[in-house]
């Protein structure tokens, strides 16, 4: 799933959130900030879990040397560091 698409599917998540948490309208920083660790906790229970389930067990052995190798690298760098 493209990134643009992947962003536009997380936005609901925080806008529900924040609507039934903010005092007023307009939101605020402090509402966006007040909501960020319920909303990233139901993210990773719900959406990202049920993705990550889903992956072959060798995906799952790239997405952890993605982790450990750090970001910015891309899939030859990661299969020269003996990964996948």
């Amino acid at each position: 799933m493209p990134a643009t698409a992947m962003g536009i599917r997380l936005i609901p998540e925080w806008g529900y959130h924040l609507w039934n948490s903010a005092a007023e309208s307009p939101v605020t920083i402090s509402d966006v900030e007040s909501v960020h660790d319920e909303v990233l906790a139901k993210l990773d229970r719900n959406f990202f879990l049920m993705r990550y389930d889903c992956l072959t067990p060798k995906d799952k052995e790239y997405l952890a040397a993605m982790t450990e190798l750090g970001p910015g690298l891309i899939g030859r760098e990661i299969s020269r560091a003996g990964w996948a």
